[in-house]
Formats: structure tokens, C-alpha cells, sequence
């Protein structure tokens, strides 16, 4: 899979405008757009920098630009205004977008001449440039331009009541906002004419289908006249680091060649693990994991997870599931071992944190499965690595986690009598299914949530495998393994052939069809290993969760689905998890399909490898709306759901596909 657009798709707007890029730079700090050039979210810009904690703030949002070639001028921006307007229509001109590696490039023909733009990002720097390369061209080129600017948390907008206060430093400018600045330098211009003013009225209709603010205005400074002929280049950059003198001196050819050296480095130890006969569009995924394994400040270098772009930071669920996926199966062990490590100096009362938020806050600890999936990112990293050094390191903490359980910790978590898991009370979210709109739980699942036991067995017998590992005595977690699985019994539903979603959620057992069911099949250690009842169940996910996306979160005929996540901001919080598709519920159900006996083959992936060049190019987002055409919605590159996808392909040994 090629993951290169011409013209006649760049040119088609309502097609092209859907299109995102990616690139990250290893510390939380990205660049993200359209294939068009127009910023269609709160989160696009050409340099969101990331502080200590994970706050990232949008600095160099874009570059408009109008070019001169043989006496005609041709607009190379493309603008979303408030008012409906696409003013100018660059995109017209554009000739082809594709991805170098992880580079995005765009390319515009002009008469004779071929221009090109790249984006990079230097890798753990706070540091962007955009050049521009005349590859073709009989005659010199001249291009205005325009740097458009702000100085905010990429979580707001900007309302053009403030000025920055710009500094000459010389050989580059400093824009600054209170505390927060960023510097900007660009190759010599034949012309430079300050031209201080807001461009008002930008347009993000992604906001808007989120019920959120839906436009802001962007500052400019001054305008540029550059002119170059074929073969030359002209580059501007940005950075947010301390030293921005050095940052700013780095040439783009070094930015690429650092940034191309470790996506064939990042191929190479993939492969080492998949086999050498890996797909191109596995390839893309091997590339996309890399964006989301960072380094973290906080009182020192970490290695985590980021849970998805562009808004969340890591949180302690997504970083587990996607642990096997993202650094297993492409080799990574040593960044493996790193973040469990991590996430292990966390662990507090027998839980491990929900979420770290933005602002490097103390972390927060409302989960009740977080903590479980630790033991299975555990045991799939020992089997990898069989580090037998990080299983006595890690054991202590394992143990006292389940200790803490079986006496009870925060939200009401505790092992009952009879062997399952409860937590919470009415108004908590302690599962996956998280969504809270003010006091209200739109999925309230406290009580016995089925992958909550599911859990706590696997994580039994994980703990019995590392004792023996380790030449320990494991029959306390063998015994207590048993009892939850003679008790999970209570969750078949003989009246519709699968389990229930929820024991004892205020005295009631919830009869709900749900993908949670999935986690007593799939998980390294099943708790359900009847066949007659693990083939019904994938029979009713089958036919009523199953898409070509993922899985639904709730069947259609329920009463509460709703189809597609858009709208006010209550409309599609409630669609969250009430009908959206899941991508990363492919891994679970494809594992519970291979523990029932069932068929699996590569091509039940399609959907998704199709989606690699519909959404963000090169890799998967969050969720899906639920009814055709599953639009993906949500973070345009999530963790988990490129996590599974590495996962499956090398656990089913897919690589001659």
C-alpha cells in the first residue's frame, strides 16, 4: 500500500478535506493537517510543542502561500472560513500528497514547474521546518508568503484580544505570550514587510460536528517574498526549545535523514520479529506505533504511552492494551520493559493511575481494569523477553495489588464472596466504558462488569506462571484462580445464549449484548472454556457488533444506540460507547474466534487496512460511527487500535500474507 493521492482525489474537496497527517517527535509534540493545508481542527498546526507533563501548545500554525510562475500566479493555500467561503482554492493546484516514510510531502504543478513542501519534525525536540524545494522549473520561481501564528494549549482557541510581543534576536524573531513563546526564522527573503494583523473566521468543522468552538483567528506579523530556481530550496522553522539559536540552525536535510534513518531502523526490528514478507500497509502501522512510545518528564525521564492524537495524554488502560501490539510485535522489548517499569513507580493502594493529566497534575486513579490489564502487558512481555529479572522486580508489586483487591481499595473494588470482581457505586465509571456527563453514567456498569472477573482470572493465572518462573510457591494464586472461574458460571445467560454484561448492578443482572464478553475468550488465560457456549457467543457478536471496522459497543436494536458521534456534545458522549465501533475490539474478537475454533484469516482486517488511506493516512483512529458508512470519528490516531492490528499480525503468524 502506497500511501500517495494525485489530483484527482486532492482536487475532489469533500474527499481530500477528510484526509489528516501525523508526525510526532517522541516527547508528546506533533504537527497534524488536512492533505489539503487547510487546519480543520483546534489541533492542527505546523509545531504543538510539548512542555514537562504533556501540556502541548500550538505555536506555527501554517504557512500561505502564493507562488509566481511565467507570469501567472497560483494560489498554493487552501482556506476554511466561518462564513462557508474556501478562499483561496489552492488545492486546485495540487499535484500529488504522499508520505516519505513518515514525512508528509506536497507537491503542486505550475506550468513546467514542480513544486514540493515537506514538514519535519526533529525527533524529542520541540523543533518544525517547512521547506520548499523547486524540483522542475525552466525559470525562477517567486512565492509570497505568509506565517500565520499563535501562542495557545491545544485544547483552546484563540480570541484576538491580546497581541504577542515580538522580538528582533538578530537572526531570528521571538513571539511570546506571557511566560509562553516560541521562535521563528526563515532563509533569506528578498523581500520581508511587516504587516502586523489577525486573520479571523477560521473554520474547524471537525470542532463543530463535536458540539465544540468552531473557529478561532490566527496573528501574522509580516510578509515574505522569496524567489528560487530549480533545484533550490528555501526553509522556515520554528522551535519552542531553550537553545532556539542551535534549533533553528538545523538544516532540513539533516532533519530528514535523522527522521528516515529511524523509520528503516524502526522497519528493521519489526521485521526481526514478523518475518521479512511484511505488507506494506503493515509496514505504515510499524511507523505509527513509533508516534505514540514517548519520553515523558516527570521528575525525570519515562518511557509511557500515549493513549491517541491529538488529545489524550497516557492513561494507564490504553498503555497495557497497547503495550504487546505497539512494542512486542515490532521488537521494542527494551521500551516494553521501560514502561512497565513506569507505570509500576505508580502503582498506589493496589491500583494503577486512570490517566496523567495534561498539566503533569498528580495522576488520577478512577479505573477499575487498568490494573488488571498490567498483569496481562506483564506476562506477554516476560513470554517475549523471558527477563526473569523484571518478574522478580515486578512480582512484589503484583502481589500486593491483589492483596489490596481481595481487602478492598478505593471505589468499592474488591473481590466479593463469591470469587468475582465488584467495583464502584451508582455515578461511578470505572471500566472501559467511562463516559460521565455531569452526574449522570450513560452506561452505569458498577456491580460484577463480566471482563472485570475475566480479568482477575487471567491476572491469577499469570501470577501462578511467574511464581513458578521464579521457584515460588503459587497455590494461594492457583486457589483463588479456581473460585472465580467455578463462579463465573453466573454470567451465562441461558434466555439469550451470551453472558451478561453486568452481575449485581443494584440487585439486577444486565442482559446487555456487548463486545465486554469477548475478554473471557481472548485474553491469555480464558475463563470461559466451554465450546458450545464461547461458538454462541461469537455467534451474537457476529451478527449484531461486527463490522468492517471493529466492533459496535452496543447492538442496533437496542434502545439507547445511537449510530453516529456527532452532534452536541451530550449527543455524542452518549454515542461513545451506545453503538460507536471500536476499532481495537478486532484483537479481542478475532482471539475469541480462535479460542472457540472459529475460522480467522487475514482478510478480516481489509476494512481496516482500507482505512489507512481514508482517515488520518497511515493510521487508525479511535472509533467509528456506528451505522454505514463508519466514518471514523474521535482521536484520528489512537494507540490501541494500531496496537491490535501489529498484535494479531504477528500473533497469527501472518507475515507470508
Amino acid at each position: 500500500m502506497t500511501l500517495s493521492f494525485d489530483a484527482s482525489l486532492l482536487r475532489d474537496f469533500d474527499e481530500a478535506i477528510r484526509r489528516e497527517w501525523l508526525l510526532a517527535n517522541g516527547i508528546g509534540g506533533y504537527a497534524a493537517g488536512t492533505l489539503l493545508g487547510a487546519n480543520t481542527r483546534r489541533y492542527h498546526g505546523l509545531l504543538i510543542a510539548a512542555t514537562a507533563g504533556l501540556q502541548r501548545l500550538v505555536t506555527f500554525s501554517r504557512v500561505d502561500a502564493i507562488a509566481r510562475y511565467q507570469g501567472r500566479t497560483y494560489d498554493l493555500t487552501t482556506a476554511y472560513f466561518r462564513n462557508g467561503a474556501v478562499e483561496p482554492m489552492g488545492y486546485l493546484n495540487l499535484h500529488r500528497f504522499y508520505l516519505d516514510g513518515t514525512i508528509p510531502v506536497w507537491q503542486w504543478r505550475l506550468g513546467d514547474a514542480l513544486l514540493e513542501q515537506r514538514v519535519l519534525l526533529a525527533w524529542q525536540k520541540n523543533t518544525v521546518a517547512v521547506v520548499f524545494r523547486l524540483l522542475e522549473g525552466s525559470e525562477r520561481l517567486t512565492m509570497r508568503l505568509r506565517l500565520l501564528h499563535t501562542v495557545r494549549d491545544h485544547h483552546g482557541e484563540t480570541v484576538p484580544d491580546w497581541l504577542p510581543t515580538v522580538t528582533d534576536q538578530g537572526d531570528y524573531f521571538s513571539i511570546a505570550r506571557e511566560a509562553q513563546s516560541f521562535a521563528l526564522r526563515w532563509d533569506e527573503a528578498v523581500t520581508w514587510e511587516p504587516n502586523a494583523a489577525w486573520l479571523k473566521g477560521i473554520f474547524w468543522p471537525e470542532e463543530q460536528g463535536r458540539g465544540m468552538t468552531d473557529h478561532e483567528s490566527l496573528f501574522q506579523f509580516g510578509d515574505l517574498t522569496v524567489e528560487f530556481g530549480a533545484g533550490e530550496t528555501w526553509q522556515v522553522s520554528a522551535t519552542t526549545e531553550a537553545n532556539a539559536r542551535e534549533e533553528l540552525s538545523r538544516r532540513w536535510e539533516a532533519l530528514q535523514a535523522e527522521r528516515l534513518a529511524r523509520d528503516e531502523q524502526l522497519l528493521r526490528q519489526a521485521v526481526g520479529v514478523m518475518g521479512d514478507s511484511l505488507p506494506d500497509w503493515i509496514h505504515h502501522l510499524v511507523l505509527a506505533a513509533d508516534q505514540f512510545i514517548i519520553t515523558v518528564e516527570r521528575g525525570g525521564p519515562q518511557r509511557t504511552i500515549l493513549a491517541g492524537y491529538p488529545w489524550f495524554t497516557d492513561w494507564g488502560r490504553d498503555t497495557m492494551i497497547a503495550l504487546p501490539g505497539l512494542c512486542l510485535a515490532t521488537g521494542r522489548h527494551e521500551d516494553a520493559i521501560a514502561i512497565l517499569r513506569t507505570f509500576a513507580r505508580y502503582v498506589d493502594q493496589g491500583m494503577l493511575p486512570n490517566r496523567f493529566p495534561d498539566e503533569g497534575e498528580l495522576p488520577e486513579y478512577n479505573t477499575a481494569d487498568a490494573t488488571l490489564w498490567f498483569f496481562e502487558a506483564i506476562g506477554r512481555t516476560w513470554e517475549a523477553t523471558q527477563d526473569k529479572q523484571l518478574l522478580a522486580e515486578l512480582c512484589p508489586v503484583l502481589a500486593e495489588i491483589i492483596h489490596w483487591h481481595q481487602r478492598g481499595t478505593r471505589y468499592n473494588i474488591h473481590l466479593a464472596e463469591d470469587g468475582l470482581l465488584a467495583a464502584g457505586t451508582a455515578g461511578t465509571q470505572l471500566t472501559w466504558m467511562d463516559v460521565k456527563i455531569g452526574d449522570e453514567v450513560p452506561t452505569p456498569r458498577h456491580g460484577k462488569a463480566v471482563e472485570l472477573s475475566a480479568l482477575w482470572y487471567n491476572a491469577l493465572r499469570w501470577m501462578t506462571r511467574f511464581a513458578a518462573a521464579l521457584g515460588q510457591d503459587g497455590s494461594e494464586w492457583e486457589a483463588l484462580a479456581e473460585r472465580t472461574q467455578l463462579a463465573f458460571d453466573r454470567f451465562w445467560n441461558p434466555a439469550t445464549g451470551h453472558l451478561f454484561d453486568v452481575l449485581d448492578r443494584d440487585g439486577e443482572d444486565d442482559p446487555t449484548l456487548c463486545p465486554n464478553q469477548l475478554f473471557a475468550l481472548s485474553l491469555t488465560h480464558p475463563v470461559l472454556t466451554d465450546p458450545d457456549r464461547a461458538r454462541s457467543i461469537l455467534e451474537h457478536c457476529t451478527m449484531k457488533l461486527l463490522t468492517p471496522v471493529g466492533l459496535r459497543s452496543l447492538t442496533a436494536e437496542h434502545p439507547a444506540y445511537r449510530g453516529q458521534h456527532r452532534g452536541p456534545r451530550e449527543d455524542f458522549d452518549r454515542a461513545y460507547h451506545q453503538g460507536t465501533v471500536w476499532g481495537w475490539l478486532i484483537g479481542p474478537y478475532l482471539r475469541a474466534r480462535r479460542a472457540a475454533g472459529l475460522d480467522i484469516t487475514p482478510e478480516m482486517l481489509d476494512g481496516l487496512r482500507a482505512h489507512l488511506a481514508e482517515g488520518a493516512v497511515g493510521t487508525v483512529a479511535e472509533i467509528f460511527d456506528g451505522d454505514p458508512p463508519h466514518y471514523p470519528r474521535g482521536c484520528f490516531a489512537q494507540a490501541w487500535s494500531v496496537s491490535e492490528l501489529l498484535a494479531l499480525w504477528w500473533e497469527f503468524g501472518w507475515s507470508s500474507h
